[in-house]
């Protein structure tokens, strides 16, 4: 079976003619490889526990509605009736938190944002 289609630059689809040539041990190495079977592996997935259950879930709605009723009361009352102003966020220390980096990966990564933005402002540029 040396029939192997071969795709060309121009698109056109040929019989191998001396370009798709192989030698025959290459070719049964490739078969058989391709006859094992995959390993699948899942990721970040875990058994789902006693929380997971419909019954758990039901019971928690209400409990997790009045959560935020009275989030949104907490909000409406204290900055919008009271007119206070929330306290300030600092975005930079909460994406490094949640990366997880130290302070000498922060200015890595910092820097290496800064390069790919010079990039992306030269081929903009053009």
């Amino acid at each position: 079976m040396n029939n192997h289609c071969v795709v060309g630059a121009s698109g056109k689809k040929g019989k191998g003619k001396g370009k798709g040539k192989r030698k025959g041990e290459e070719q049964e190495e490739e078969e058989s490889e391709g006859d094992a079977e995959p390993e699948i592996r899942l990721m970040g997935l875990s058994r789902p526990g006693w929380r997971d259950l419909i019954v758990v879930r039901l019971v928690k709605v209400p409990f997790d509605i009045l959560y935020m009723v009275f989030c949104l009361l907490r909000y409406i009352f204290w900055y919008k009736m009271l007119g206070k102003m929330p306290p300030p966020v600092d975005h930079k220390k909460l994406i490094k938190e949640k990366l997880g980096f130290n302070e000498e990966e922060w200015k890595a990564y910092k820097r290496q944002w800064k390069e790919k933005q010079q990039v992306m402002l030269r081929y903009r540029k053009r």
